[in-house]
């Protein structure tokens, strides 16, 4: 991998500045987290077990498994380091992953990427970009992604309280009623978005990341916050798995409530950390309640068509 040791600095790719930008914010100027991280996507060209999570679930394309993995491509236009991705996991809905770019001219990006991935029949390209920045006037954004410190999120007078004394078949219910809402009212948004398997959730309930939300005294859970450490791309913090509010309960601004009041019980001994999210285009209530607890979009994936 000699060749590209030249682009293995975040800095000697333009398409990273925003991500520079937001290290440097968050984590001041000698933090790696993004180097490492570009390190990572660089290994993932010859690593053939990243290869095998698509090659061994996936067998309708005449390709070899290392087909799956990041390609570095240098051409006269620019150089781009990418992947083959599955929206949903769905084999019918193809994208190119686009880590790092340095093309001046949007199109020159596009042509690259449709020869290089044409036997995959990719729709789009997905960038990631600053807040609230799109780069052609036909993209269309994936997620807005969120971040903040504990110490930094809202105070304010609370409805509701958190607690963790919870029944976990109760939260399976408000979930499931919750999801089936959706899918009656927001197709577009349930095409994207699934419940967190419950494994997942009954994890986070044993480790203390899970709560339940009452109002006031009331016993009857109105709503559920559960997080888990892992990271969004290089950013590390605690990730919002699941944040419901049980639909007879919507409209009263229990999810920025939720996400206070958990912030408030995290501050006083991991003020630092960040508490992440992604948030889904269609998602217009979530990422509402986001910045009003303030949990400010700092970063965002934006699909560009092919």
């Amino acid at each position: 991998m000699g060749r590209n040791n030249q682009f293995m600095s975040p800095s000697s790719w333009p398409s990273l500045v925003p991500d520079l930008d937001v290290e440097n914010h968050l984590f001041g100027a000698s933090s790696t987290l993004l180097s490492n991280w570009l390190k990572r996507q660089f290994q993932l060209i010859d690593d053939p077990n990243f290869a095998r999570l698509f090659s061994d679930n996936i067998d309708c394309f005449d390709v070899e498994p290392s087909a799956y993995n990041h390609r570095m491509i240098e051409t006269k236009n620019g150089a781009l380091l990418g992947g083959i991705r599955f929206y949903g996991l769905d084999i019918m809905r193809p994208f190119v992953e686009v880590v790092a770019h340095n093309f001046s001219q949007m199109d020159g990006l596009r042509g690259v990427v449709r020869d290089e991935w044409a036997v995959f029949s990719p729709q789009f390209l997905r960038l990631t970009l600053a807040a609230n920045a799109m780069p052609t006037p036909e993209a269309f954004l994936d997620v807005s992604i969120h971040a903040a410190r504990y110490s930094e999120m809202k105070r304010r007078n609370l409805e509701i309280n958190l607690t963790q004394d919870v029944k976990m078949r109760e939260v399976e219910a408000l979930i499931v009623e919750r999801y089936g809402e959706v899918r009656r009212t927001q197709p577009d948004l349930a095409k994207n978005v699934s419940a967190m398997d419950m494994e997942t959730l009954k994890t986070c309930h044993e480790q203390g990341n899970l709560f339940g939300a009452h109002v006031d005294a009331s016993k009857h859970l109105v709503g559920v916050i559960a997080v888990k450490e892992d990271a969004i791309g290089w950013l590390p913090g605690e990730v919002v798995q699941e944040e419901v509010v049980a639909a007879v309960h919507a409209g009263h601004g229990y999810a920025m409530q939720m996400q206070c009041a958990f912030a408030n019980q995290r501050a006083a001994a991991t003020p630092d950390r960040l508490m992440l999210g992604t948030i889904d285009r269609h998602n217009h209530a979530s990422r509402k309640s986001a910045v009003r607890a303030g949990r400010p979009e700092i970063l965002r994936r934006v699909f560009v068509p092919l």
